[in-house]
Formats: C-alpha cells, sequence, structure tokens
C-alpha cells in the first residue's frame, strides 16, 4: 500500500519524500490504536531531544547583523502590541 501511494505521488510529480511521509501517516493513521505506546514514545523523545537539537542548529545559523530587517521588526512588534 505504501509502493501504491508513492507511485501514485510519483506519477503526479510530487516529491517522493513528502508523498512517503504522507503514506506512512495514512498507515498509522489507520492503525492508531495499535500504535498508541509507541507514538506516545516517539512524541516524548520528540519533544525531549530532536526538536531542541533543530532550534540549536537553527540558531546557530541565524545571521542576526546581516540578516535583520529593522522595518520588518518594528512592523512585527507593532502588530503584537
Amino acid at each position: 500500500m505504501l509502493l501504491a501511494y508513492c507511485a501514485v505521488a510519483g506519477a503526479l510529480g510530487v516529491s517522493l519524500v513528502f508523498a512517503a511521509f504522507l503514506a506512512g501517516f495514512a498507515e498509522v493513521h489507520k492503525m492508531r490504536l495499535l500504535f498508541v505506546e509507541a507514538l506516545d514514545a516517539i512524541s516524548k523523545m520528540a519533544f525531549a531531544f530532536f526538536i531542541p537539537v533543530y532550534f540549536t542548529i537553527v540558531d546557530h545559523k541565524l545571521d542576526l547583523i546581516r540578516g535583520l530587517s529593522v522595518w520588518m521588526t518594528v512592523a512585527f512588534l507593532a502588530g503584537v502590541v
């Protein structure tokens, strides 16, 4: 079934990585009750490790000196307040 999802996505020109993600999501969603404990463990691991690591990597690549727009920052802050 997963191969069929990816084959259809490939024929439609959708990125195969995105198609594989959606196919996996659809299959797990069908049998969610069987995987409750495993999905809960994966979710906890993602929030505890992978998400902080991702934001740390993004933070190190962030260049606020050259990449910061003062006008966009002021507009954002004005919209927030």
